[in-house]
């Protein structure tokens, strides 16, 4: 019965464990996915500017 008890916290310990990586995994994709969409905007607006640059003339320094 005690190494019952004593499998069953170890097993409940483990399962908490895994629990918790896998919200760090969560997280941390969800930090990443951000900060990917942060730098798409960025560059599409770079991509923008200097289009709009070309056009009036040529001048790249954006």
């Amino acid at each position: 019965m005690i190494e019952w008890r004593k499998d069953s916290i170890l097993e409940a310990k483990e399962r908490d464990r895994k629990k918790k990586e896998t919200e760090n995994v969560v997280e941390t994709l969800l930090q990443l996915e951000q900060q990917a969409q942060q730098e798409r905007q960025m560059l599409a607006q770079q991509m923008a500017d200097l289009e709009l640059a070309m056009l009036e003339g040529g001048n790249t320094n954006v």
